[in-house]
């Protein structure tokens, strides 16, 4: 059996679900009142799916090579890398992206710098729909997270990922409007997804991208 830790939690449903966060750590999901018998039971019996899900986690993270030609994901559209000496930290030029040569070595680090930049499109975007659909965020914040879109606070406060700014504009705005209505809903309620269609009737759509490709997004950790 693989080396990884199992992080159980509970919650208000009916099945168990069962989630990938990293190459050691797998997420279980139960139902509130379940008892350690029935988790080892839920395990014993998803061990050859778990085994297949860490393959294939460490298969669609599997660490890029950033070099000079070499291409990365912004707005949902290709950038091109190249490394130049002279010119400031990382530029934005049509479609390339020019970085000092001096930081070819560790490229990884202006990556994220760049991307964290550009992230600020989020939030405003964030305000811009919470605006056109009268919600009313408590607090919206940025981080860089492996796992999670984005999530909803009991609060109000809103956190959304870093990394959508790689995605096409249209995704983004998928997850945006998803926790906007969690302001609601909090909950996966027929209810709540009444509401996401009714702000954004083509949701399915964009939610089965990020089911199926979303992990594209994840070469910087």
């Amino acid at each position: 059996m693989s080396n990884y830790q199992i992080k159980l939690k509970e919650a208000r449903r009916k099945t168990c679900k069962i989630r990938i966060c990293s190459k050691q750590t797998v997420e279980l999901t139960v139902p509130i009142g379940t008892s350690q018998l029935q988790i080892e039971q839920v395990l014993n019996r998803n061990q050859q799916r778990i085994e297949k899900m860490l393959q294939q986690f460490d298969l669609i993270n599997l660490p890029q090579a950033y070099k000079d030609g070499s291409s990365i994901m912004y707005l949902g559209e290709p950038l091109i890398l190249q490394f130049v000496a002279g010119v400031p930290y990382a530029w934005k030029l049509d479609k390339k992206l020019l970085i000092n040569a001096k930081y070819q070595a560790r490229p990884e680090e202006v990556l994220k710098s760049f991307y964290k930049a550009r992230a600020l499109l989020l939030r405003f975007r964030c305000l811009e729909l919470a605006q056109k659909h009268s919600f009313q965020p408590n607090k919206i914040s940025l981080r860089w997270v492996i796992s999670r879109w984005g999530s909803c606070s009991i609060l109000g406060n809103i956190s959304l990922n870093v990394k959508l700014i790689m995605a096409l504009p249209e995704i983004a705005d998928y997850v945006i409007i998803h926790e906007l209505a969690h302001l609601k809903h909090h909950n996966h309620s027929a209810e709540f997804w009444s509401l996401v269609q009714q702000l954004m009737p083509e949701y399915a759509m964009h939610r089965t991208w990020l089911k199926k490709y979303g992990n594209t997004l994840n070469s910087l950790r």
